[in-house]
């Protein structure tokens, strides 16, 4: 089942050329934020946002990483 966001994506990427895609993307961000990665809250310094964040630096992320790779070099996965 398409959507007419995915028919529209489908649309741009036959006919039009790259530059033109990535303009239309870059308003598409700025008229739409959520998109885009963007940032919010009300935060007196970079350290207190980062406490109140999750992000790949985090410790399930890192481990679940560690963790595929291994089974990757160890010939568990493909």
């Amino acid at each position: 089942m398409f959507s007419l966001e995915s028919d529209m994506n489908l649309f741009l990427s036959e006919f039009l050329p790259q530059i033109l895609r990535r303009q239309l993307h870059t308003i598409r961000n700025r008229l739409y934020p959520s998109y885009g990665n963007y940032l919010s809250g009300n935060y007196l310094s970079w350290s207190d946002a980062l406490q109140a964040s999750i992000g790949y630096d985090s410790d399930n992320i890192l481990k679940k990483t560690k963790d595929a790779l291994l089974k990757v070099k160890n010939g568990e996965l493909l």
